[in-house]
């Protein structure tokens, strides 16, 4: 599952004891949480109405905007990504 969820979002940043680090995964692991649990609920939603085509585009487009700000993130706060 690990491996699945670093091929959608990319890898999170090198583990640390700096705020920096901390927070920067904590920001990833959320976000992964929260996109699961919305892909879920849409899912779930399209069902009942006519907000599918919506809900699969914005659950394409979301980790790769989620890749791109937290890669820019990263390098903005001189961290690096897990190898």
């Amino acid at each position: 599952m690990i491996k699945f969820v670093q091929f959608i979002f990319g890898k999170p940043c090198k583990k640390g004891n700096t705020f920096q680090t901390k927070f920067s995964r904590f920001v990833y692991w959320n976000a992964i949480v929260l996109y699961f649990f919305a892909v879920i609920f849409f899912g779930v939603c399209s069902l009942f109405n006519t907000v599918f085509l919506p809900s699969l585009i914005g659950s394409l487009f979301f980790p790769l905007i989620f890749r791109l700000v937290y890669y820019m993130n990263l390098k903005m706060n001189g961290l690096e990504k897990e190898d």
